[in-house]
């Protein structure tokens, strides 16, 4: 038991191998790129990688629906009724609300 703690003071009584254990401490916990700072920005990577999957998807969904809405008028038309609500001029119309739709409506206001 002597034998291996003189052994083990020893190597820690190395200026070298203190020198290695200071240097590992400082650039694992201290280092202004420490070990916390790059698993924050490999989590902040995925997330932009997804994020950059989600919108390269909706570009390519937006992008069939130009087209589809280029080649057809009357597709052009109702989707203007639908989504935004147009109207032509001798026209009323009713928008009827459902108590889903309203929750969701206050939820994003």
């Amino acid at each position: 038991m002597n034998k291996l703690r003189e052994n083990v003071l020893s190597y820690l009584t190395n200026k070298y191998v203190l020198v290695l254990l200071f240097l590992s401490v400082w650039m694992l916990f201290f280092d202004r790129n420490n070990i916390f700072t790059l698993f924050a920005l490999r989590k902040k990577l995925h997330e932009t990688y997804n994020d950059k999957k989600f919108y390269q998807k909706k570009i390519r969904e937006f992008d069939s629906l130009l087209k589809y809405i280029n080649e057809d008028k009357v597709f052009l038309e109702n989707y203007a009724r639908e989504k935004y609500f147009m109207k032509k001029d001798n026209e009323d119309i009713f928008i009827i609300v459902t108590p889903d739709e309203k929750e969701n409506n206050e939820e994003l206001n």
